[in-house]
């Protein structure tokens, strides 16, 4: 059940983050970030410490789903306007 969870999460994560890449797509917003990635990071890193998480743990995971992020953006941003 909790594993399922965790899924049912990251598949409303990446659909959100098709949303995000089409509002970029219409705005001409690069997908990478870096100032808004570094503040992410840093708040996870703390909610990851308050619940017990190794930073090693905080980092892997979130520089994961922000990959598959990136990846499903790009892809938006490359497909062509029809």
């Amino acid at each position: 059940r909790c594993d399922n969870a965790v899924f049912d999460m990251l598949e409303t994560r990446m659909k959100i983050a098709a949303q995000i890449g089409k509002v970029k797509k219409e705005n001409n917003v690069s997908v990478l970030q870096a100032s808004r990635w570094k503040n992410i990071m840093t708040d996870a890193l703390r909610k990851g410490n308050e619940a017990g998480l190794s930073d090693k743990f905080v980092k892997t995971f979130y520089k994961a789903v922000h990959q598959e992020s990136i990846n499903i953006q790009s892809e938006i941003l490359s497909k062509k306007t029809e």
